[in-house]
Formats: structure tokens, sequence, C-alpha cells
């Protein structure tokens, strides 16, 4: 990135550290807004306690403080942005620990909490006082009154204590933008990030841009954002700067997996010189944050928080430490408890870190980061620089930065083992022969053949990297020098020469026990350029050089025998409490009504049959959510042993598996094995008995207070969801039990398990000894958001995984234009030598019943049809969720009643409206689209079994080819407005060596009218429609 005067040039070459202030100063949980203030932010400005010190000592030139002014809780729930929170001080206690942080030459940043308020908020409690006649009716956005004085609102997150404000109304946007200008004008505050910016109003973010601007030039404004094209967010017109959540992903999860790719390729999609998405934009990095797990407790080996520290600090943007992470400070979210996050955000005692008496796993991270937050000064290419990518491995990764003549090139190693890594002499210049390493006690590395340096290597400069270390080298000639000495001295500036580290003792993570191995890496995808006149040039990455593939490895032995009919089939997922129409709660006396009898009954969905439709589809396995008897949404189980009187009885069941069973098609249930709901007769018993209960131990965590409450772990801090305790053998027994009987009286051929990754491993196996007994093909499918799938499907566990890693790609891809997301995911995963889940069958999908419909996530629904294509060819089983065949859409908490934010992704349809529908709710020729690709894969083994090879990769078309004995299919989609033509050049993809290809050779497009195409010399040039594909047949 050029250099340029900015006026927030403070902000952009920071180095940022966070304070939750609530939690690290121990503040009470809850503020009864009676109680005289207590000055607890003081202590951050005590001499004795030391932080001033401590944080000009880490080189930290910004702090951002989390939430500061009155609230009930947390801090986001505002009360008064007018005052600060008594359980911090008064606003003159605010007043003197800014001032104090700007005399130390510490710039300030505020938390700007704008798009919801708490319960007690001035205009929300007039709303409740007075309802229709307050005259802050418009302040609350989707405010309604009904009767017996109910009211709704709209919320964050579904959180009704939290009501989002209704920034269109100019009396809102005013009250907020003079509080603004008042914690400028008596703070003297340098910036705001603004709290879930992804949901605030642009136009309010634009006017307060304006208005931030009027009152001081260098007023910074930084935005949350998960996910979403930063640039929507982050411009000339809104903020300044985004949280970077992409890149703090790729941070830990290269590291976990040895994928360094991972990180590499948001590196190269974000900052590729003048090409990336967000070049010129200062992003704002991180490893950890108060909403995410402390980065020394995501990462599998904490040493690793070394190199991840190297890069967070040379990589484009701007970095950040959350308090107490410079320590190693460990944290996981408490899920189940009421206070969730709370391990994120503890009391910190900066004297005890220090000394070594708090929690903490390497006290000498800290001095690392000080001595990069030195480097970091003294190279202003490390905070204005291009980047460049240099050398990329699994395990080891080189970047450049340049700014005019400045060269830094960084060097890390996530691997167990030295790596030898050789910096291509052009990096560094031609002129430059010897380089410095400023990180590790000013070692010289000398180019090849040139002098007689302490170091040579061939082809360029080669540097060896210890295990979870790194190198950051620059030219000799550019190392700022101490004094009058000479290059050869080998002397720093005494901000770095003083500064010595060392390299962290590595011990390899313990191998894992038989039958695991440790996980595979994956490979780069291959990148290649393609020019396009009619429409922006793509950005894809430079060419990599073509290596002599390695004969790929046998099959890893943990790997499942998947049954032949999941392996090949195609999935339809049904909810049935919704798609069958089902009150949204069960009182557990009405009598049983058979609505589930829709899915084979014409006569339920006004004379149209869903089970022939299914059949028409090419559908083989249906998977139904959960079905036995439950109190709201099926996932708080009360009777395992019951079909939810909502849906029908046991006899209506069977009579739904055995007709699908007549068409050919298998079924799959859910099995909710983690937790149960209130009315879980264990549960019952426990809150009638207390301690007295014979199921005290059946629940996880119970615990009985004075006043009779019962506490006890649930999941995801929903009490009306209590944890089964599956460490007691009863409840083993008691699950294993009802499986049993499922299998032998309903005759089900698998089961999909929620939420898996609660569940223990112990219990996985024994599942699966218990389901496999009863029948060698029943398959078991776990749900896994996040994680080694590898853990989950292996032998003596599952079958395979829920893919959610492609169900993000496929639609972020799409909405980006960056196709290289997905072919990364699917390098990564499949590639023949290194893909880390190359021998699974993983479970693919674009939504279902927790996730928006994919026709709502697209920007452009035209991308529903390459999409789909995709799903159907790509390696996995393909499953197609209720409705969304025809294209329906349904968007969390849009449209739905109060307390059931996802009922518009789980809606009662009939055929008749999915068939009539018309566009833009509804796109009924997608169906065929479908019929023809399930078609198409049923009838090819390569597209069910075959390998994945990567052949052509751009910004908006993609290419791969699956091979299966001496089968080939060549997949090629096109989510561009325009024809494109690429080249497949199948003679160079590695893997592919072996099918005969010649003169006589042809590529029938099977999805296009047989279109065929000649194989001269095994490369062909083919053209794809726009936003659309072809399946490209290889006939000898």
């Amino acid at each position: 990135m050029a250099h340029r005067q900015s006026p927030v040039a403070w902000a952009e070459e920071a180095v940022f550290y966070h304070i939750y202030p609530l939690g690290l100063l121990d503040a009470p949980l809850r503020n009864d807004h009676k109680s005289e203030p207590v000055e607890r932010l003081l202590k951050l400005i005590d001499p004795q306690e030391g932080w001033l010190a401590h944080l000009q000592e880490l080189g930290v030139t910004a702090v951002y403080f989390g939430p500061l002014f009155e609230s009930t809780t947390h801090g986001y729930d505002t009360v008064d942005y007018g005052v600060v929170d008594r359980r911090l001080g008064t606003n003159d206690t605010l007043r003197r620990v800014v001032r104090e942080f700007k005399r130390h030459h510490i710039r300030v940043v505020f938390d700007g909490v704008f798009n919801h308020v708490g319960e007690k908020f001035f205009a929300m409690q007039d709303i409740l006082e007075k309802r229709e006649s307050s005259q802050y009716k418009t302040w609350i956005d989707g405010l309604k009154f009904g009767p017996h004085g109910k009211i709704d609102y709209n919320c964050w997150g579904g959180f009704k204590f939290l009501p989002k404000l209704n920034l269109k109304e100019p009396a809102v946007a005013k009250h907020l933008l003079d509080k603004v200008r008042y914690w400028i004008e008596h703070f003297e505050l340098d910036g705001l990030r603004l709290d879930a910016a992804d949901c605030v109003d642009l136009a309010f973010l634009r006017t307060l841009r304006e208005h931030c601007y009027a009152l001081k030039r260098s007023f910074w404004l930084m935005g949350e954002i998960i996910h979403g094209d930063y640039n929507r967010w982050a411009n000339a017109y809104t903020l300044h700067s985004v949280t970077n959540y992409e890149v703090y992903k790729g941070l830990w999860s290269s590291c976990n997996d040895k994928n360094m790719f991972e990180l590499g390729h948001s590196m190269q999609r974000q900052f590729q010189t003048e090409a990336g998405k967000y070049y010129g934009l200062y992003l704002y990095n991180f490893a950890d944050n108060h909403d995410v797990n402390r980065v020394i407790s995501t990462l599998k080996n904490r040493v690793h928080v070394f190199p991840l520290h190297i890069l967070l600090f040379t990589i484009p943007g701007i970095p950040s430490i959350y308090y107490g992470s410079e320590f190693g400070i460990v944290g996981k979210k408490a899920e189940g408890s009421s206070d969730v996050d709370g391990p994120l955000r503890p009391a910190f005692s900066l004297p005890a870190a220090k000394k070594g008496l708090s929690t903490t796993a390497y006290p000498s991270l800290a001095h690392l980061i000080k001595k990069l937050s030195a480097i970091r000064e003294a190279f202003p290419a490390l905070k204005r620089g291009d980047y460049c990518e240099v050398v990329l491995r699994n395990e080891y990764y080189a970047l450049g930065r340049k700014l005019g003549d400045q060269v830094v090139v960084v060097v890390v190693n996530v691997d167990d083992k030295d790596a030898t890594v050789t910096i291509p002499q052009h990096v560094f210049g031609a002129s430059s022969r010897r380089v410095m390493d400023v990180l590790n006690n000013s070692e010289v590395f000398e180019a090849a053949g040139h002098g007689h340096g302490q170091h040579h290597g061939h082809g360029g400069i080669t540097v060896t990297v210890q295990p979870a270390w790194g190198r950051i080298l620059a030219p000799l000639e550019q190392v700022p020098l101490d004094g009058d000495a000479s290059p050869t001295d080998n002397s720093l500036t005494a901000s770095f020469h003083t500064m010595t580290v060392t390299p962290p003792e590595y011990t390899p993570p313990p191998a894992a026990a038989p039958p695991s191995q440790p996980p595979t890496r994956a490979t780069k995808p291959q990148q290649q350029q393609q020019q396009q006149a009619q429409v922006p040039p793509p950005m894809p990455a430079p060419p990599q050089p073509q290596v002599a593939p390695a004969p790929p490895p046998p099959r890893q032995p943990h790997a499942p025998d998947v049954p032949a009919w999941a392996r090949d089939g195609f999935f339809y997922h049904i909810y049935p409490l919704g798609f069958c129409g089902a009150p949204h709660n069960n009182d557990l006396t009405a009598a049983p009504e058979e609505r589930l009898l829709k899915v084979i009954d014409p006569e339920k969905d006004g004379g149209t049959s869903w089970l022939d439709h299914l059949a028409s589809l090419g559908v083989t396995a249906l998977y139904i959510g959960p079905l036995f008897e439950s109190s709201f949404h099926g996932y708080d189980t009360a009777d395992y042993g019951k079909v939810d009187r909502r849906l029908g009885t046991a006899a209506t069941l069977k009579k739904v598996v055995k007709a699908c069973h007549a068409k050919g098609i298998k079924v799959v249930v859910d099995g909710v094995f983690n937790h149960v709901g209130r009315d879980f007769f264990a549960m019952k018993d426990i809150i009638e008995k207390k301690d007295k209960s014979a199921y005290v131990k059946w629940i996880s965590g119970v615990k009985f207070g004075k006043a009779g409450e019962v506490e006890y772990d649930c999941w995801h801090g929903y009490k009306e969801l209590p944890k089964l305790n599956l460490g007691e053998r009863e409840v083993v027994d008691h699950l294993l039990g009802k499986v049993g009987e499922w299998i032998d009286e309903y005759e089900i051929d698998g089961l999909r398990l929620d939420v898996a990754f609660c569940l223990t491993k112990e219990f996985l196996t024994e599942l699966s000894t218990v389901c496999k007994g009863k029948k060698t093909d029943f398959f078991l499918l776990s749900e896994v958001i996040h994680d080694n799938y590898n853990d989950f499907a292996c032998q003596g566990r599952t079958d395979s995984v829920t893919n959610y890693e492609t169900w993000k790609g496929f639609w972020s891809s799409c909405n980006d234009r960056n196709l290289f997301e997905i072919a990364h995911s699917l390098q990564r995963q499949y590639d023949q030598q290194h893909g880390l889940f190359k021998d699974l069958v993983l479970y693919n999908f674009l939504d279902n019943h927790d996730v928006n419909r994919i026709a709502s996530h697209l920007r452009d629904p035209a991308h529903l049809y390459p999409l789909h294509l995709l799903l159907f060819t790509m390696p996995g089983i393909p499953s197609i969720y209720y409705g969304s065949e025809f294209g329906v859409q349904g968007k969390k908490g849009v449209g739905s009643p109060p307390g059931y934010d996802d009922a518009p992704l789980r809606p009662a349809l009939t055929m008749a409206e999915c068939v009539g529908g018309k566009p833009p709710r509804f796109h009924p020729d997608l169906v065929p689209v479908i019929q023809k690709v399930a078609k198409i894969r049923s009838e090819s083994a390569a597209l069910k079994q075959g390998s994945y090879h990567t052949v052509h990769i751009a910004s908006e078309v993609f290419a791969f080819a699956r091979v299966h004995e001496s089968e080939m299919v060549v997949v090629a989609i096109n989510i561009s407005g325009f024809e494109k033509t690429i080249p497949l050049q199948l003679s160079k993809v590695a893997g592919l060596t072996s099918i005969p290809m010649g003169p006589q050779s042809k590529l029938v497009d099977v999805l296009n009218n047989g279109d065929s195409f000649g194989l001269l010399d095994a490369e062909e040039e083919v053209t794809i429609y726009p936003t659309w594909g072809r399946i490209l047949k290889l006939t000898l």
C-alpha cells in the first residue's frame, strides 16, 4: 500500500490493546442502578498496578475500551449513554483515566453500542409504561402493541432484553450524535468501535462519519463485522476499518490444521497488490477478543501462539492484543452456564501475571510482543507496505512487505521440526546479498555463492526456522543502526538492540491413540490467470510451479466404511414440525394428529404427493428432523419413546417409513442425545424432589441452592435444554435402549446426531456398536460445526459429518465473486496427496433448519443454478432442504413471531404453492436442474466415489475433475453474467496423467445437449454460459 498522509494515520499505524473493563476490573455482573459509583477505572492509572508502564513496554499506542456507559449487565444493554457505568466510576473518573492515557501518548477508543439498548433505557421504559401514548414509540424498531398488554419489538440476536433502536428516526439519530459529541468534547475521545456494525443502518453510519469528522478530523471509526464484504462498511463514506474475522479464523485454524494455505489464501484474497479485495484498507486484526475463546485455548498446540503473534504483527492491518492474552491466559466459553462469556472476560491482576502467579500459559509471550512492536515501529513497510506471498507450504509460510525500497520478509513455521526455507533473491532485490534476522539476535544470512557469510543457500537466501517460531528478515543495509556503527557490527537501534527473545521449548503434541492417525494436510489450489475484457479483471494468485506429485498415500485406516446407499445417495431434509404446520407449543395432553402423513398422503397436501415429488427428484434418502415428544421445537425431548403428538403416533411413523422404503428411499431420523427438555421425566423428578430424586446424576452439573432453586448445565445457555450426563451408565443405557427400539419398531436406516461435537467419544462408540449390530448398513451422521471432522467420522464412531466449511464457501464465494474460497476448501479437504478429509464422505448442503435459506443468502438469485451443479458434483453426499429446490426464501427473525426466530427457516409448505410460485419468492425452474444433475450423478461412479483434482480457478470460473478407475468427469461453473472461456489443460493436472487421452478422445457435455469437445494434445478451451456450467464426460 502506497504511503499517504491520512487524518487517521495514528490508527492505521497503531498497536491496539483491547480492554473489557467490567471484566478486567472485576465489576459485579449486575448493576442495581442505585449503588454509589465505585471508581474501579482508576486501577488502570494507578502506578502500583503498573498498567500504563506495561502498555508502553508492549509498544501499545491505542487502547480500545469495551462498554463503559451505564448498563444493567454486560455493558451492551445501555441504559444511559451520558453516564459512566457506576460499577466503573463516574464521568470524572473516566475523564481522568483518558487524560492520563493520552499523557502517556496512548490514544483512546470507546465502544459505540448504537444498534440496540437495554430494557431500562429511558425510551424503552416510557414505552413499557405508557404504551401507545409514549412519545418514544418510534424510537424502537418494529414496535407493535398487542392485546393483554403485550408489546413486541425487534431485538438483537433474538434477545428481548436488547431492543433494537430505530436509527431511521431523526430523534434517535440526534440523541446518539449528541452523546458522541459529548464524548469527544468531554473525554477527548479519539475513536469509536461500532458494536454489531453489520446491523447498523448505513445512512446513520454515513451521518456519524460526517458528524465526527466535523468535530475532529482525526477521529477514527471501526466496525464490528463478522461476515460480509468489508468494503460495504469500510470506505470513504462510512467507516475507516472493520474487524477482520476472516483472518482471525485463519490465524488459529491454519496452526491447528498445519495448513498455512488457509491464511495464505485469505492474505492473497484480501491484500494482493492492486488486486486484493481490501487492498488499501487497514483492517483491525486480532487473535481473540471478548466474544471468542482465548487464543491459547483455541490452539491445539499452545506453543503455536508464538508464530501466530509474529504473523499478527507483520501481516497487513492493525494488530490488537486482548488484555491478558499477552501472557497467554486461558479462557473458553462456559456453554451451559448463566455467564457464558465470563471465562473470556475475567478479572485480571497485572502484577500477579508478571510474577507468574496467574493462569498464564506463556508469560514470555509478552517479551515477544514487545520486540515485535519495536520491529514494526522501526520498519514502516510492516505498517504500510504492499503484501506479497513469497513461499507457502502446509507447515511454513513466508510473506513479504514492501514500501518504496524497503523490504521485509517474515517466515513462520508451525511444524514439529525445523523448516528450511529458501527466499528467492529477487524478493530482497538483486543488490541485497545479505539480510539480517531482526527478531533473532541479529543473525546475518548471505545469498549463495557470495562472500563469506555465516549461512549459505541455493537459488536465494536459505534460512532454518525452529518449530513454532519465525524469522523477520531485512536487507542488511536497510536495518536501522545504532549511532555510527557500520552494518557489519550487527548493531540495532537501542529500541530493539537491547531486546532478547528466546524461542519456546518445543514439545510435539502427543500422538493420537490408535487407530487414529494425525490428519493429513492441504495443498494450495492451482491458480491461473485469465484475461477477460468484458468484466473487471479477476484477482487470482500468481501461477504456482508445477511439481511432480508424490504417489497418493493409501486409504487411512481410521476412515469409516460408509454404507453404499448413503455414500452414493441423494438426501432430502425435512423439519417435520415446520413442514407439517404443527403448533409451536405442545401441551403434552392433546390427542395426536397425524400431520406427518403429509409426507406420503396426497390427501394431506391438497392432492399432491410429496413422496412422489421426492422420487421424481431422484432422492434416495429422507432425513427427518426431530420426531419424538417434545414441548417446543423438537430438540427439547420429553419422551424418546413416543412420537410427538403434533405429528402423530408410532403407527403414523411406521406408515411413513414403510411408504418411503416402498419407493426405494431410506429414512434417517434426528437423534438428540446431548440434552433434553424440562418435561423429560428425569428432569421433572429432579425439579419436584430436588436432592431426593433418583435421577440427580442423569443431568450434568446439578446443584441445589438454599432457596430450593435447581442449577444445571444446559446447551448453549438455554435453561430449557438441560444437558444429559453421558458419563452416567443409566443415562447411556436409556438412550441406547430407545435407539434399539427405533430400529426394531420403525425400521429406520440411520441417525443424524444433533450437536455431535458435544457428545462424548465413548458414547459415540457405544452408539455405533448398538446400531451397526442391529443393521450392518446403518448410517450415522454427526452434526459438527467447527472441528476436525476426522475425530467424528472414523471407524467405531460415525460415518459422516455435516460439511459446514463448504456450506459457508458456497454462498460466500458467490456473493464475493471469489471462487477461490470454495476451491480452496475443496483442495484443502480432498487433495489426493494432502487432503484433510480425502478419505471421508462428508454431508454437503446449501441450507438447513438452522441457517438462512440459500435463496435468501445469495445476492444474485441466478447463482442458485451453478451452486446446485457444484453441490451434486463435488465429493460427498448432496442434500436438499425441503422447499429449497423451489428457491424458497427464509431468514432468521424476519417476519417471525416473538421467540420463534427460526420459524422463517422452517415454514409449512404445500406442493401447490411451490410449483405455482413465482420469483422472487420461488424459483420452480430450479427443480428440473436438480432432477437432471441428480440423474447424472446417479449414473456416474466418478461423481459419487471419484478422486478430486482442481483443473482451473479464477475469480468467477472454477473447473475440477472427478476420476474413478477409467472414468473421468470435468465440471466447470461460471458465476459471472457473461460467457467465459477457460483452458482445461488436462494434461498438466496432477493425478490425471494416468487417464489415456489421445486424438480421438472427446469431452461430451452431459448437461447441455451433448455438446462435444475434441482433445487435441489433451487440451481444450471450453466456453461456459453465464451463471451456469458444464459437466463434461471423457469418452476415449
